[in-house]
């Protein structure tokens, strides 16, 4: 299996080179961004890149606005639109629970950074590698790369 390619929208709650790292063991490829809209831009650009999503829970949309757990759900709609698993972790221990499961759909989890991070990992790639999507753009990798150079739509 190729690489799992996953965008992480953290909002610079905390750093996220340990989890880069602990990534590599997985197979995973982390590329952090700072805010939602950041985010947005790199999943238009090439949404095909992308295997999963990773959502702090506490979301903004520009890098100089307060994070907050309310801009959630809209930002976990909005990655729900590219048809690219999403994932919700907690930074830290400041957060207040019943917001945040409004915040996800139900029967979706979130996990805790500091003790589920493995957990997390494993789910991204369970998820990603059993998405039908993921093993057809892995056969047709050659098809795949020839269309973005072309600037063909994905």
């Amino acid at each position: 299996m190729n690489k799992i390619k996953v965008l992480w929208m953290n909002n610079g709650d905390e750093s996220l080179l340990e989890y880069i790292e602990l990534g590599k063991n997985y197979q995973i490829d982390i590329t952090p961004c700072k805010c939602m809209t950041d985010c947005r831009h790199l999943l238009n650009d090439s949404c095909a890149k992308w295997n999963a999503v990773i959502l702090n829970a506490k979301i903004n949309d520009l890098p100089k606005e307060k994070p907050s757990v309310y801009k959630l759900n809209q930002a976990y709609n909005d990655v729900s639109k590219y048809d690219v698993p999403c994932f919700v972790v907690i930074p830290n221990e400041h957060i207040n629970k019943a917001s945040l499961l409004n915040s996800i759909p139900k029967g979706e989890r979130y996990y805790n950074l500091k003790e589920e991070h493995k957990d997390l990992f494993d789910a991204i790639f369970i998820k990603v590698s059993n998405d039908p999507r993921n093993r057809v753009l892995e056969k047709y990798a050659d098809v795949c790369r020839f269309c973005n150079h072309a600037n063909l739509p994905n």
